[in-house]
């Protein structure tokens, strides 16, 4: 069963919290008596943060007397650090829009007095204040922009508040990695500075961490060490958290005798400090340890008292997590609807701040308790929406208990073979744990415990009798210990070879699947690849039979009509003309026609090469003689140079319809009086034939000459004499040289003309 544990972490905004040992009030007190202007004002600033946790009154009296003094002499730096602590206060008191409004009039004043270092703790502030108002993104940035000015000045104290700042969001929102590296940043620097209270802060948040991540271990050690740092310097709050966390590790051992211990101390000692998060925090664990025995009445006092504890403070994340608590007192109960009620409210609660995990830890809830309604269609989806929100947060308890839920699930709905599949990922998730390697660390934490009760009984024994019974109940505890830990590692090696037997058999089931999606996603490409290569084949053809071929027809129609209609009425040189242009529109059908069969051919791989050994003389001279006769009506004349003799092998008919089609479009873009040119050389190493066509027309402009060589271009341009055309022909020219294997490349300069090279192989 999962346990939604969200665990305190105690971050400030003021380097002075971070100091270790602090005057004491009353020295301080009789100081600032002796004392006048800032120098007065500066300690009564100290004074303020010393005592702001036990006498809130008197601590906003210091920081507005300090506040008064920077005021009167114009000191914009002091005005700023006052007006800081001044804001501290408001948020202790959790007047949180008082506590904005101080915030910003001191940063102006830091701003004013050039201050960075105060500048960089003001935004800290309004970051902590941003977060609560869920604007997640600019409490990082500031919390970011405060951390990169206070390293620039030498302050690492205050650097490592802000990174650990920036890890708890990050925890909060269920980023555990970047949240974990975050916390020992910050470690490492209260460890180079020696801040003994500051570094328990920081291990207490890395355990915090490796808890949500499920391991245990990890977590276990870090509780301890940092135990051991609180009681040190007499950190009695910090204590009370620590106890709590070594509680729920109890709790997560089924130790529920020491469980319960632990977390009523650590009420007990809340209430007699006056430490309400404590106190919450207690409450919030005491409900998690009612759940757990099934005593769904005392979960349900305990959980709704931690509701109210952490609304008072608006800690949101903690606020949806005991609601999750009160929902699950409700659904042991029976009450589904008020359970299904809890649950929502958890999720809306969690949605504020963008706590993912809080958000699977609701949506697996909410599965769960459709399952138990029998509602399984919904209990699935349930459980999709936990994975997705937990997905990338590295939350090993949560996956595996949604692994076992999705198991539940699909042998309810019959799927077996996927129910297999979630209960052998569930296998896998619980043993690696590492439950066993915990027993182990608990164990060697209670015989050192015990020893050193031993070794502090001694002091008291009064006899060598009573030393020496000590000392065999010492020996006899160890012992025991000891066998008891033989048998855990034993029985781990056991079971570990049981697993890896069975995740042999799994692995080799889902190598095979994995292969035949691989192979079936190749296939699915490849076909889908073929099927866009026909729809741009389909779409470039419908497109030259609704417009292009449509207004040859059109000119056929039009001259034919006015003939048929208006003959006894026109002239013979009016018919003359109308006659030539059905002449000339028939031609341009014909061959837009046999442009359009040809294409069509060569899209659908029927069109057959016949290479024969030719001359490119040959070619190119019966080519120039067919343009010869379209040129003549624009006084256009066509001149050829073949260099050498140059032989292909190649199909003729396919190369002369290649370079015809360059010819007609060289003489549709040459103004009359132009001339064109055919060049035949061979290249440097006589392997490849260049056959260049050039002209001296309106050239190409340098976007236009690009598209052209875009194979799903079609765009048609008129002549130097309006002559139409469709746009095909260049394109089945570039796609005829393709099948000779050839290439087509092409140069021109506006108002100067245009040359394309056909390069083909040479014999």
């Amino acid at each position: 069963m999962i346990r939604l544990t969200y665990l305190f972490l105690i971050l400030l905004c003021s380097s002075l919290v971070l100091g270790q040992d602090s005057p004491s009030i009353d020295s301080l007190r009789q100081e600032a008596e002796k004392q006048s202007g800032e120098k007065k004002a500066n300690t009564l600033l100290i004074l303020s943060s010393e005592i702001r946790t036990k006498d809130l009154s008197l601590s906003y009296s210091y920081a507005r007397e300090a506040l008064a003094i920077f005021t009167s002499s114009g000191n914009f730096s002091g005005k700023a650090k006052a007006g800081l602590e001044l804001a501290l206060c408001y948020f202790n008191e959790q007047k949180y829009s008082e506590s904005t409004r101080t915030l910003n009039i001191a940063m102006a004043d830091a701003k004013s007095g050039k201050d960075s270092v105060t500048y960089a703790y003001v935004i800290s502030s309004l970051a902590d204040l941003i977060e609560k108002e869920g604007r997640i993104e600019e409490a990082i940035r500031l919390h970011q922009e405060s951390y990169g000015i206070l390293m620039r000045f030498g302050e690492e104290r205050g650097a490592s508040i802000e990174l650990a700042s920036i890890g708890l969001i990050y925890w909060r929102r269920g980023d555990n990695l970047p949240a974990l590296q975050l916390f020992r940043d910050a470690y490492e620097i209260r460890k180079k500075l020696g801040l003994k209270r500051s570094m328990a802060m920081a291990l207490n948040n890395i355990g915090v961490v490796y808890w949500r991540m499920g391991i245990f271990e990890k977590a276990f050690e870090a509780y301890s060490e940092s135990y051991e740092l609180r009681k040190m310097v007499n950190d009695t709050r910090g204590m009370i958290i620590t106890t709590n966390n070594i509680g729920l590790i109890f709790l997560k051992l089924s130790n529920f005798p020491k469980a319960q211990e632990h977390f009523m101390r650590a009420l007990e000692d809340s209430k007699r400090e006056s430490y309400i998060f404590g106190e919450a925090y207690s409450n919030f664990n005491l409900a998690d340890y009612y759940l757990s025995i099934r005593n769904y009445d005392s979960a349900l006092v305990y959980a709704s008292h931690a509701v109210y504890l952490y609304n008072s403070f608006k800690e949101h994340n903690s606020v949806a997590n005991s609601l999750n608590y009160v929902g699950r007192a409700h659904q042991g109960l029976g009450n589904l609807q008020q359970a299904e009620k809890f649950f929502h409210a958890a999720l809306d609660t969690a949605d504020i701040i963008d706590d993912k995990f809080s958000m699977s830890a609701s949506y697996h809830n909410l599965a769960k308790l459709h399952m138990e309604m029998a509602d399984f269609t919904e209990a699935l989806r349930y459980v999709k929406l936990a994975e997705k929100n937990a997905g990338s947060n590295n939350t090993l308890q949560l996956r595996t208990d949604l692994n076992y839920l999705y198991s539940e699930i699909y042998s309810k709905t019959g799927d077996y073979t996927n129910a297999y599949r979630a209960l052998a990922a569930y296998t896998a998730l619980r043993d690696s744990q590492s439950v066993e390697r915990l027993n182990y660390s608990m164990v060697n934490w209670q015989i050192q415990y015990e020893i050193q009760s031993i070794e502090k009984e001694n002091l008291l024994l009064k006899t060598e009798k009573e030393v020496a019974e000590a000392n065999l109940r010492n020996a006899n505890l160890i012992r025991n210990f000891l066998i008891t830990i033989v048998l855990l590692v034993l029985g781990s090696f056991i079971w570990i070879y049981i697993l890896y037997k069975k995740n042999q058999k799994a692995d080799e089931a889902v190598r095979n699947q994995r292969e035949e999606l691989k192979r079936l996603n190749e296939e699915l490409a490849h076909q889908n690849s073929a099927l866009a290569e026909t729809n741009r084949t389909k779409d470039k053809l419908f497109s030259i039979i609704s417009h292009d071929l449509t207004s040859p027809f059109q000119a056929l129609l039009g001259n034919s009509d006015i003939l048929v209609s208006d003959i006894d009425k026109l002239s013979r040189q009016e018919i003359k003309n109308f006659a030539s242009d059905i002449s000339r529109a028939s031609k341009n059908l014909l061959e837009l026609t046999k442009n359009l069969l040809t294409w069509s051919r060569v899209q659908t791989n029927r069109i057959t090469i016949n290479p024969e050994n030719i001359l490119a003389a040959d070619v190119i001279g019966s080519v120039k003689e067919l343009a010869a006769i379209q040129a003549v009506s624009k006084n256009i004349k066509i001149s050829s140079s073949v260099t050498g003799t140059i032989r292909l092998y190649t199909d003729r008919q396919m190369l002369s319809n290649i370079l015809l089609n360059l010819l007609t479009n060289a003489i549709k873009f040459t103004e009359p009086g132009g001339t064109i040119s055919i060049i035949a050389t061979l290249s440097e190493d006589n392997q490849k034939a260049l056959i260049t066509v050039k002209d001296t027309g309106v050239g190409i402009e340098p976007e236009r000459l690009k598209m052209m060589f875009d194979t799903l271009d079609s765009h048609s341009t008129e002549g130097t004499n309006r002559e139409k055309g469709t746009g095909l022909g260049f394109q089945l020219t570039k796609e005829l040289i393709h099948k000779l294997g050839g290439e087509i490349s092409g140069e021109s300069v506006e108002g100067e003309g245009s040359s394309f090279t056909i390069t083909l192989p040479a014999i």
